[in-house]
């Protein structure tokens, strides 16, 4: 399965996941969309009550366990941001849904290597960029 494949699915798999076990904390239980991006920085993905961005240059090159416990950090952003009608922080509901319903013991922060992502992320740009054409091209 490619990696942006296996993303969606844990982006899914988390969001069901968490609907599950806290059936009755949201009005509106739409997923986030699941967007992708490229970029050389710190953050592994960021989230907010209408999406979640995964960069994907940190889930090619940090592994899948590592980077399945980033998809479910900024799956809980946007589940507590929905429940408690804020921006997505850190948060005691935050901290409740990640470490206690999804039984991460882990912290807020990941430990990838930041030099293996910049590494990977300008190859990762021009990859998505030619997947892009291709999709654009075969709808045409």
């Amino acid at each position: 399965m490619d990696t942006k494949t296996w993303v969606l699915s844990r982006h899914e798999y988390w969001w069901k996941f968490l609907l599950k076990h806290m059936p009755f904390a949201l009005l509106d239980d739409t997923a986030p969309v699941c967007e992708f991006v490229v970029k050389n920085s710190k953050s592994a993905g960021t989230a907010s009550r209408r999406d979640c961005r995964y960069n994907l240059a940190y889930a090619v090159t940090g592994g899948r366990t590592e980077y399945d416990w980033t998809i479910c950090h900024e799956i809980c952003h946007t589940f507590a941001a929905r429940a408690m009608h804020t921006s997505a922080t850190h948060g005691e509901l935050w901290a409740f849904l990640y470490n206690k319903v999804c039984g991460a013991s882990r912290g807020r922060f990941h430990s990838y290597n930041r030099a293996a992502a910049a590494q990977a992320a300008r190859p990762l740009r021009k990859i998505l960029k030619l997947q892009e054409k291709i999709r654009k091209l075969t709808e045409e």
